[in-house]
C-alpha cells in the first residue's frame, strides 16, 4: 500500500480570524508539488473542525465551507507557475445578528433586494461588518437570487447604523458590479453616490498598487470625492475616510484568488459622510465650547501611556491644565458611548479600542475650523502656562510664489506623518503633547486671482499691535512686486494696518539698515537674509510675539479659503525623553522650508507658518 502523501494536508495552510470568524487557506507551492493534480480534500476537513470548534465554544451561530471556491482555486493554481501562493477565504462564520430582514427587490427594480436592521444602535456598533454582509448574501441565495450583493452598500448601510444611529428600514442594496462598468484600460473605477452618500470603489486588477504612489494617488482621490459630499450645501461636515480598509483590501486580492482571475470586480467601500459628530456636538460642562473632539482625542492617547488607568482619578491627576471631574466623568462616558475604549473579556480594565472609525474620521469645512479653532486655544493657553522647558513655538514667514504654496503644504503633510509614524514606534509612552501646525498668508492676491472677500473677516489694526508687523514688513521687501508705498504696504498686510503704522515700520526697517535702496535695481532690498525684531530678545516679548501669531491664525481660519491654508493638529502619546529629538526634527523642518523659500526667486506672497509644542500630561 502506497503511503499517503501527507498525514494532514493543510493543517499548517489555515489561519483564523479570530475578529471576523473568517478561516483564511494559503495553497503554496510545496503543497501544489506534493499532490499535483490531487485535489487535497482534507484541507477542507480541516476547516469544517477549525469552526466546529468556534461553533461549539458559543462564538458563532453557523459557519459555511467555501468548497466551490477551493476547486476553482487548485484547478488554476496547477496551470499557473508565475503563482507561487495563494491565500483565500476557505470558510467563514458569524455569530446570531438579531433584528435582520431581507426583501427581494421585483424584477423591473434596479435594485437587488432591500434590508431592514430591526437591532439596538449598540448592538450593531459590535458587529463586524463582514458578518452582515456574509448574512445578507446568504439570505439572498435562500430566496433564489444567485446574484452577489454589492459588499460595499453593505458595509455603507452597516456604519450608517452603527455610527450615525440611523434607522435602516427596507434599505434598498445593488448587485455586485461587473467587469464590463470599469472602462477599458483602467484597474480600478471610483463611484460617488449621494443618495446614499458613499464612494465606492470597483477593482478590475490590482497592478497598479505594486508601488504606494498608486495607493497614494488612489485614496487621495477617494479623499476628494468624499470632501465634495460633506461640503456640499447640506452637507454634514463630517465624513469617515476607510483607508485601512482600502489598503487591506489591495493587499489581500494582490496575494488572493484575485491574482487567478477569480471573483473579480472587487467592489470596496472607500469613504462615507457622517450625519453628526462623532466627538463635537456633545456640551461638556467645564470645558471650552466646542472643545469635545481635542479633549476626548487627549483621554485617548492617555490611556495609551504606559501607566494609564481609565478612571477619573487617575486622569484628573495626569491633566496638565485642571479639569473638573464632573467634566472629566463626562468625557469618560463619550469615549465608551462612542466606542473608542473597550474592556476586553474577563478584564477590568478599559483599553483604547482599534476602532477604525477614530482612525479615519475626518472634519471637514466650518467644522474643521471650529476643531482647530479649539486646538489654538489650547496653544494660547499653553503659551502663559507652561514652563518654557516644555514647549517648543516656532514662527517663519516665507516669501514664495503663490503657485508653490501647495509645495509648502505637501511639506507640512509629510512632515505630520513622519511626527505620526515616530510616534507610533515608541514604547513606555508617559506624556501627552499636542502639535499644531499652521500654513497661511499675510499678504492679499493680486486682483487677478480669484479668492473669497476678506472684508467681513479683517481685524482692526492698532498702531501698537504688538512685533509681528516688523518682520512680516521686513519679508514683504522681497516680492516681486514690492512698493516703497506706506499705503501699498497697508493695503497688502493681512490683517490690514494703518498707513502710519505701515510707514513708521519702512521708516524703522531703513533706519536699522536691514533694507537699503539698490541703485542697480532702482528698488529698496533686504541688506540681510536673516531678520529678528528686537523687541522678541526678551522672554515675555517672545510670548506676546507667539499669541499675536496664534491670534493670527485664529482669524485664518475664518478669513481664508482652503487652498491657501493649511492646518494641522496631532495630539500624541510620547517618552518626555524623546521629544528633545522631535524638537530637533522640527528645526530641521522649519530649515528645509525656509530653504524651500530661499529657492523661489518670484515671490510674490509672504506666508507664515507657525509650529507649536506643548504638553497636556504631567
Amino acid at each position: 500500500m502506497a503511503e499517503p502523501k501527507t498525514a494532514k494536508p493543510g493543517m499548517n495552510q489555515l489561519e483564523l480570524d479570530r475578529k471576523t470568524f473568517e478561516l483564511w487557506a494559503t495553497i503554496d507551492a510545496k503543497l501544489v508539488a506534493e499532490f499535483g493534480d490531487e485535489l487535497p480534500t482534507e484541507m477542507i476537513g480541516n476547516a469544517r473542525l477549525t469552526l466546529a470548534g468556534v461553533k461549539s465554544r458559543g462564538l458563532i451561530e453557523s459557519f459555511e465551507l467555501y468548497e466551490t471556491l477551493f476547486e476553482q482555486v487548485w484547478e488554476r493554481i496547477t496551470k499557473r507557475s508565475d503563482i507561487k501562493s495563494v491565500t483565500f477565504i476557505i470558510a467563514a462564520g458569524a455569530p446570531r445578528l438579531p433584528g435582520i430582514a431581507l426583501g427581494r427587490a421585483a424584477d423591473d427594480d434596479s435594485s437587488l433586494g432591500y434590508l431592514t436592521i430591526g437591532a439596538q444602535k449598540t448592538t450593531i456598533a459590535r458587529w463586524q461588518p463582514e458578518w452582515l454582509i456574509r448574512e445578507v448574501t446568504k439570505g439572498m441565495r435562500g430566496m433564489g437570487v444567485k446574484i452577489e450583493p454589492n459588499a460595499a452598500q453593505i458595509h455603507c448601510l452597516w456604519l450608517h447604523a452603527a455610527v450615525n444611529g440611523e434607522p435602516i428600514r427596507r434599505a434598498a442594496f445593488g448587485a455586485t458590479p461587473t467587469l464590463d462598468q470599469v472602462s477599458e484600460g483602467k484597474e480600478y473605477l471610483i463611484r460617488t453616490f449621494r443618495t446614499r452618500q458613499e464612494v465606492d470603489i470597483v477593482f478590475a486588477s490590482f497592478k497598479t498598487f505594486r508601488s504606494k504612489e498608486g495607493l497614494s494617488k488612489l485614496i487621495a482621490s477617494v479623499k476628494e470625492a468624499v470632501y465634495r459630499l460633506a461640503t456640499d450645501p447640506g452637507g454634514s461636515g463630517y465624513y469617515l475616510l476607510l483607508n485601512e480598509n482600502i489598503e487591506k483590501t489591495i493587499s489581500r486580492c494582490r496575494q488572493g484568488v484575485q491574482a487567478l482571475g477569480l471573483q473579480l470586480p472587487v467592489s470596496v467601500l472607500g469613504a462615507v459622510t457622517l450625519r453628526a459628530a462623532l466627538l463635537e456636538g456633545d456640551i461638556v460642562k467645564g470645558i471650552p465650547p466646542g472643545s469635545g473632539a481635542l479633549f476626548v482625542s487627549i483621554i485617548r492617547e492617555m490611556l495609551t501611556l504606559e501607566s494609564a488607568s481609565f478612571t477619573k482619578e487617575w486622569l484628573a491627576d495626569r491633566f496638565l491644565t485642571p479639569v473638573a471631574s464632573d467634566s472629566i466623568v463626562e468625557l469618560m462616558a463619550i469615549l465608551k458611548n462612542r466606542g473608542f475604549v473597550e474592556r476586553p473579556p474577563k478584564s477590568e480594565h478599559w483599553q483604547v479600542s482599534d476602532n477604525i472609525v477614530f482612525a479615519g474620521y475626518r472634519i471637514c469645512g466650518r467644522k474643521s475650523d471650529e476643531f482647530h479653532n479649539s486646538a489654538l486655544n489650547a496653544a494660547a493657553g499653553a503659551i502663559a502656562t507652561v514652563d518654557s522647558q516644555r514647549f517648543g513655538f516656532h514662527s517663519v514667514r516665507y516669501c514664495i510664489s503663490e503657485d508653490k504654496a501647495a509645495d509648502l503644504a505637501k511639506l507640512i503633510k509629510d512632515f505630520r506623518e513622519m511626527l505620526v509614524s515616530f510616534a507610533r514606534g515608541q514604547t513606555a509612552k508617559d506624556q501627552v503633547y499636542q502639535i499644531n501646525m499652521q500654513l497661511f498668508p499675510i499678504t492679499r492676491l493680486s486682483p487677478d486671482y480669484r479668492r473669497i472677500s476678506l472684508e467681513k473677516h479683517r481685524l482692526e489694526a492698532e498702531a501698537g499691535e504688538g512685533p509681528w508687523i516688523t518682520p512680516v514688513v521686513y519679508d514683504l521687501v522681497n516680492t516681486t512686486n514690492f512698493r516703497y508705498d506706506p499705503k501699498w504696504v497697508a493695503g497688502k498686510l493681512i490683517p490690514a494696518v494703518t498707513v502710519a503704522k505701515a510707514d513708521a515700520t519702512l521708516e524703522l526697517l531703513k533706519n536699522l539698515g536691514c533694507i537699503a535702496m539698490d541703485p542697480i535695481q532702482n528698488r529698496f532690498v533686504q541688506t540681510t537674509t536673516k531678520f529678528e525684531a528686537p523687541a522678541m530678545l526678551t522672554a515675555d516679548a517672545q510670548r506676546e510675539f507667539h499669541s499675536k501669531m496664534v491670534e493670527l491664525a485664529g482669524a485664518a481660519l475664518s478669513s481664508e479659503d482652503f487652498p491657501r491654508r493649511e492646518f494641522s493638529t496631532l495630539i500624541l502619546a510620547l517618552r518626555e525623553d524623546s521629544t528633545a529629538q522631535i524638537r530637533n526634527d522640527i528645526k530641521t523642518f522649519m530649515q528645509d522650508m525656509a530653504n524651500l523659500s530661499a529657492k523661489s526667486f518670484d515671490s510674490d506672497q509672504v506666508y507664515q507658518l507657525n509650529l507649536q509644542m506643548f504638553p497636556h500630561s504631567k
